[in-house]
């Protein structure tokens, strides 16, 4: 019958004599016909096609949120789909697909070989994927494991997708190298490779006919010199602290051969006094750059990587062999890599929201520059997050080296953040003068500044009130306007030039009071987790600023004390100047290369210094 919807109203009338009674009571009566009715006592699934079925199951099996490792049950999902009912078992045997997925490692005893087998033979010639990755067991499952490994990698020819993410042993691990180092793979078109860091790679794998399919590569421990030619239609690049590393002009060459990549993630593969280099490499298809390395080399990789639309981007500085086990990025080997918007110009971000976090625990950390999408801080997207990452506990031991803050806030400086509206900036140790003036000189627009922790706003506080003259007072937040403080102590004292000493309290008074003599009075102030600011003193701060809040309360609703407010104006330099006072390490020059040098003091000291 034609759609109803398509007909003119004198249309409907002769449609409707084309129905007969008999098929109108017949589909009143659905239970006379006996076909219908046994359809319709069915549940909804068994309705369906057999086709649209069979997707059902094949993305239940290689859905990436279902895992069989994190499972509860001890049997793959393909055998559990298959033994729910005699129909669901003819519907599975007759899609070769949906059996393709072999996970060795999923089921560990006697029972993993049977499984294998079972899925090698009823995927018969379909394209499989193997994925096998790290799983301790104890010596007898190992066996089976080994076993059931080996009976896959048998059939590594047929693999579409061959992840091995790490080894059972260095002589299997040899194993599996000879094994993949014979034949061809004519239908693969990912293969991430991270076994043993120990082992010695002499010849390239895939030697019987390459990798003509292959488009997401990863590779750790390992380098290119253990694969064939690359094919020019590679997507996917990461390669994971190779063995051997190579100059930045060696690995912009590989990377200008391969025209369609969309992802390039490089962790510790450049050499460390790799020279400079003007060699601009343009992608067109580009979306994610992942770099973990030297300072030069990231600069200098980012200088001639030239997307030619917007990308994203995720940049970590290493310090040579202080951490070696510690991986921060890797795109095939975790998810990374957040939104950074470029112009067209290299190095431009046309961004409205900056955030740099200075935040330093007692180990050493790396620096890092990062973007967010959905900032959580404020309603404007997207936004800059530069700072400082934690290392997992094992690495406790290792301190802090201050000097990583020169290296943040060099970033900044280089970004030519003229567009940044809001600046959200976190840092518990000091954050010197010249490393704010340095680094945000060209954030003009800012209006809007949220600070978190002592250490960050002192460095602000002393940058605006301390005259400067190579940068003038003139050049920092000019158009600012309100103002977010968080977790600070404001009777905390700090040292503002020889022999003077302040509290961070009446430095924001101070600071208050200049802005509004300028006639940049703000309009918001709001101060959050904060401690030792009496009601007296934030009604003096009120008489500088429009509206101010305290903990989420209006200031005016606080009240006002006499005493307090006498006792906020008349902080005394004499009882300012102790050696108690710089026990949290606030004070001139923290930045400096000289205070961290190895003489002298032992990691006991430094964490001490830290706390």
């Amino acid at each position: 019958m034609p759609n109803m919807t398509s007909l003119s109203t004198s249309q409907i009338a002769v449609e409707q004599k084309h129905i007969s009674k008999q098929n109108i009571d017949g589909l009143e009566n659905p239970s006379d016909k006996p076909a219908i009715k046994t359809l319709l006592s069915l549940p909804p699934i068994r309705r369906l096609p057999v086709e649209t079925l069979s997707w059902i199951f094949i993305l239940s099996v290689f859905s990436p949120d279902f895992d069989d490792r994190e499972s509860c049950y001890k049997h793959p999902m393909v055998f559990r789909i298959s033994h729910v009912c005699r129909q669901w078992r003819l519907i599975s045997l007759q899609c070769p697909e949906l059996w393709s997925k072999l996970c060795p490692d999923s089921v560990v005893g006697p029972w993993s070989i049977s499984y294998t087998r079972a899925l090698l033979e009823r995927s018969k010639q379909f394209p499989l994927t193997i994925d096998i990755q790290p799983l301790e067991v104890n010596e007898h499952d190992s066996r089976y494991l080994r076993k059931a490994i080996r009976l896959a990698l048998k059939h590594a020819e047929r693999a579409r997708v061959l992840h091995l993410d790490d080894h059972y042993g260095e002589k299997f691990a040899v194993q599996i190298v000879k094994r993949l180092s014979v034949i061809s793979a004519p239908h693969l078109e990912s293969f991430r490779f991270g076994l043993s860091e120990r082992l010695d790679i002499k010849h390239p794998l895939f030697q019987g006919g390459g990798t003509p399919k292959l488009r997401h590569l990863g590779v750790r421990y390992h380098g290119l010199e253990s694969l064939p030619p690359l094919p020019s239609q590679l997507v996917t690049l990461d390669l994971d602290r190779p063995h051997r590393t190579v100059s930045v002009s060696e690995m912009l060459s590989v990377l200008s051969k391969l025209p369609y990549l969309e992802i390039i993630s490089l962790w510790a593969c450049l050499q460390p006094d790799s020279p400079p280099v003007d060699n601009p490499v343009r992608f067109n298809h580009l979306t994610l750059v992942s770099i973990a390395d030297a300072v030069s080399n990231c600069v200098a990789m980012m200088e001639n990587l030239i997307p030619t639309h917007p990308i994203k981007i995720s940049v970590k500085r290493l310090d040579w062999d202080a951490i070696p086990n510690w991986r921060p990025v890797g795109c095939l080997f975790e998810r990374i890599g957040t939104r950074l918007n470029f112009r067209g110009e290299p190095g431009y971000l046309p961004l409205r929201t900056l955030s740099v976090k200075l935040t330093m625990p007692n180990r050493r950390v790396q620096g890092w520059v990062d973007v967010q999408c959905n900032p959580h801080r404020t309603n404007v997207s997207p936004y800059l997050d530069i700072g400082l990452s934690g290392i997992p506990g094992q690495h406790e031991e290792y301190t802090f080296r201050r000097r990583s803050n020169t290296w943040i806030l060099r970033s900044c400086k280089l970004l030519q953040l003229f567009d940044v509206q809001v600046l959200y900036v976190s840092s518990k140790t000091f954050l010197p003068t010249d490393s704010w003036l340095n680094a945000f000189e060209g954030a003009t627009q800012v209006h809007r500044l949220e600070i978190d922790e002592a250490g960050a706003l002192v460095g602000f506080l002393k940058a605006i009130l301390t005259p400067n003259e190579e940068y003038g007072q003139d050049k920092l937040f000019p158009a600012l306007k309100t103002m977010f403080i968080r977790e600070v102590d404001f009777e905390h004292k700090y040292r503002i030039g020889d022999g003077v000493s302040t509290t961070v309290g009446a430095a924001l008074l101070d600071f208050l009071k200049k802005r509004a003599s300028e006639g940049s009075r703000l309009e918001l102030l709001w101060m959050e987790d904060c401690y030792h600011l009496p009601n007296g003193a934030r009604l003096a701060l009120l008489e500088h600023v429009d509206k101010a809040f305290w903990e989420r309360y209006d200031v005016r609703e606080v009240g006002s004390d006499p005493e307090e407010m006498d006792k906020f104006h008349g902080y005394s330099d004499e009882d300012s100047d102790s050696d108690q006072d710089w026990s949290d390490g606030w004070g001139e020059g923290l930045e400096g290369e000289d205070e961290w040098s190895d003489e002298g003091g032992g990691d006991g000291e430094d964490e001490a210094r830290m706390e």
